[in-house]
């Protein structure tokens, strides 16, 4: 599966810049639903203005993914918060945001699991979007290099 060098650089630049804006403990969280597009029954909407999201969040996100909530489940008033993990994609497919962002970043399986896991810490996460980049970065002067699947070594590499 090729990465999308566009949206990691991205994501990683999110990230970077605007530290504040990433919580990798949270898929995505919004203080507060600006402009909402109602979708279907249930108290759904659709929401484009995030306040945090871990790396997936921003992802989905990034590439135009709108989130949706559900207003009568996804609010966590201790917090004062909305929560979800699922996204709306602009053809209209609601799908959970770590396998959109899997599919949109353009890894294996085990790279995403590893990269979009709860207790990363923004370094790690920096340091493997980095890693990522590089990779695509080399597959595109040379397709037939491109492995995408984190191996120990790998892991220990970019940590």
């Amino acid at each position: 599966m090729p990465l999308n060098l566009d949206l990691l650089e991205r994501v990683r630049d999110q990230i970077l810049n605007e530290p504040d804006s990433y919580d990798q403990t949270r898929w995505s969280t919004m203080d507060e639903l600006v402009d909402p597009v109602r979708r279907g029954r249930h108290n759904k909407v659709a929401v484009t203005c995030l306040t945090t999201a871990c790396v997936a969040g921003w992802a989905c996100s990034l590439a135009g993914d709108q989130m949706l909530v559900d207003t009568a489940h996804d609010y966590v008033a201790t917090q004062r918060y909305y929560y979800t993990d699922r996204v709306l994609t602009p053809e209209g497919h609601t799908t959970d945001i770590s396998k959109r962002a899997q599919a949109l970043l353009g890894l294996e399986w085990g790279d995403a699991h590893w990269l979009f896991h709860w207790d990363r810490t923004r370094q790690e996460v920096l340091d493997m979007l980095d890693w990522f980049i590089a990779l695509a970065q080399n597959a595109e002067l040379d397709p037939a290099t491109q492995d995408t699947q984190i191996t120990e070594d790998t892991q220990e590499a970019a940590a």
